[in-house]
């Protein structure tokens, strides 16, 4: 699911490294023939029939998956 908003990859780069405290320096490189420039999800039709909305943001998601990555890498 979305949230009907969107994050670039840079974006989403940049949260990680945050969130996490591993530098992770992005490659840029130019758009592949056939990339989209942008997508973002709608979420009208979830909303709409089963009443449902996003209640975390990336930040948010990216931290819980990283705590799980770390417990389950420190086992």
């Amino acid at each position: 699911m979305g949230t009907g908003l969107g994050t670039s990859v840079l974006e989403m780069v940049e949260t990680v490294r945050r969130v996490s405290g591993v530098d992770l320096p992005p490659e840029i490189r130019e758009r592949r023939a056939g990339d989209p420039a942008s997508v973002v999800a709608s979420v009208a039709k979830i909303e709409r029939e089963l009443g449902w909305s996003a209640r975390r943001g990336t930040e948010e998601i990216i931290r819980s998956a990283w705590e799980a990555h770390r417990s389950n890498n420190e086992r």
